[in-house]
């Protein structure tokens, strides 16, 4: 699993936002804000996974 650190994090977001959309999640902003918070989160996630 340590080399695919990375795309296990992008998966569980891309699953996260499915759920949202799914089950009509809503945060209380609109979906463009949603769909750019959730980027920002995922990337920043992304970035403090170490390469292998």
């Amino acid at each position: 699993m340590a080399s695919s650190n990375k795309f296990w994090v992008a998966l569980i977001m891309a699953a996260i936002e499915f759920l949202r959309v799914r089950y009509d999640i809503d945060p209380g902003i609109d979906e463009g804000t949603v769909a750019g918070v959730l980027g920002v989160i995922g990337a920043g996630l992304v970035w403090l996974v170490p390469n292998r």
